[in-house]
């Protein structure tokens, strides 16, 4: 009985330590927010073993849609509701309180919004994960003075000026009519065209009753 309470002590103790050694990590992750078409965006990874020993820590990285592989040029991939999700996977060790850093590199295939979801940190021992912010990336044309059927005016406000049809609602009152807006509240002012045009067909209708009556009662 007295070996059984040793046992339990034991095990309670090395429970207690594991919960004392689970430290936060403080996850950095770094890109640009804006790049060009044709350009790379190039990820920095970083943060610091906590503990007064070494850890094994796995990171794990979900790419978005629609990239290239650059840098790891390998990536795994699993099958989320018939989509396939490609990810990058490190297993490092780490002195205690060094810091990590990882770098990768994808190519964006498109124009538009990249997301890089929150990077993953599990440590090994003791299980814990941890996760990084999320990042948006801009990718943006390189302007050729020609709106193509790819552009908008979010992507490539050099050839695409606000207003015009690229199925971007630029909603506001700022004087441009954007016609993919369904109450953009600069194009209310054509309804002051038709007042107008209404008008002038009422006085046009009324001076024809009118001359119409004065050569009626000239002609009595």
């Amino acid at each position: 009985m007295k070996e059984l309470k040793t046992l339990i002590i034991l095990f309670l103790l090395i429970i207690s330590l594991n919960f004392v050694n689970a430290q936060e990590i403080n996850i950095i992750k770094e890109t640009k927010n804006e790049i060009s078409l044709g350009d790379n965006i190039l990820v920095k990874i970083s943060f610091k073993n906590p503990y007064n020993k070494k850890a094994t820590f796995e990171i794990q990285e979900n790419l978005p849609q629609g990239i290239t592989l650059v840098n790891p040029g390998e990536a795994e991939t699993e099958l989320h509701d018939g989509i396939v999700v490609k990810k990058y996977k490190w297993i490092v060790e780490a002195n205690p309180n060094n810091v990590v850093t990882i770098n990768y590199a994808i190519h964006p295939d498109n124009l538009g919004v990249y997301v890089l979801k929150p990077t993953i940190v599990k440590d090994t021992i003791t299980r814990e994960i941890q996760q990084s912010d999320l990042i948006e990336v801009l990718v943006k044309c390189i302007g050729d003075n020609i709106c193509d059927s790819t552009e908008n005016s979010l992507t490539c406000p050099e050839d695409c000026s606000l207003g015009i049809q690229d199925n971007i609602c630029n909603y506001g009152a700022d004087g441009i009519c954007d016609v993919d807006c369904e109450k953009d509240p600069d194009c209310g002012s054509n309804n002051g065209w038709v007042l107008i045009i209404l008008i002038i067909l009422v006085i046009i209708i009324i001076s024809r009753i009118v001359l119409k009556k004065k050569k009626t009662q000239e002609a009595a």
